[in-house]
């Protein structure tokens, strides 16, 4: 299912870096499809395949709310940023049925996170992904996430650090997505 289009974030390494046109279905309009879905067709598996599910905070909160109260025992899972994403909103979406998410982590090398253009605050980002991770974890939330190396700029040490980063998140990290877990 699809409920957004295109990411705001201007990533130099994303093909939406070149959409500008953020565009997002309500809270009740996803949950409309969702309920037909599971009413007509007994749905009860969903995938999102939005560039970024939780950038708009207050809409996933609210369709969180609509899928608990309407307890259709349904497990879903959607891809996101880090810079989107918080205990609060992990704590709710494992409530509606959330079973994973897929994270654009990219890199933990802070030069390579400002070259393209992923944040503005490397430090940060590095520390928010490892938090989210064990959020995650900790919620019974699989994960997985999207690495990306062998930039020009970086160097053999470079993917000697990548490489311990690695290997500090991967007991929060599940070894697949969408099912063949």
């Amino acid at each position: 299912m699809l409920s957004t289009r295109v990411c705001p974030g201007r990533c130099t390494y994303c093909f939406s870096v070149f959409n500008k046109c953020y565009r997002y279905m309500s809270a009740k309009r996803v949950f409309e499809e969702i309920e037909f879905l599971h009413k007509n067709y007994g749905i009860t598996v969903i995938s999102f395949i939005d560039d970024a599910f939780t950038i708009n905070k207050k809409r996933v909160i609210e369709l969180c709310d609509l899928l608990i109260k309407a307890d259709f025992k349904i497990e879903w899972t959607c891809s996101t940023r880090i810079d989107f994403l918080d205990r609060e909103m992990i704590v709710k979406m494992k409530k509606a049925g959330c079973s994973m998410i897929n994270f654009g982590v990219e890199s933990a090398l802070p030069k390579t996170l400002l070259n393209m253009k992923k944040t503005a605050n490397p430090k940060w980002y590095i520390e928010h992904t490892y938090k989210l991770l064990k959020w995650c974890y900790e919620e019974g939330i699989r994960v997985a996430v999207n690495i990306l190396a062998g930039f020009p700029w970086e160097t053999a040490n470079d993917m000697k650090k990548m490489q311990g980063y690695i290997n500090k998140i991967k007991r929060y990290v599940t070894s697949g997505f969408y099912g063949g877990i």
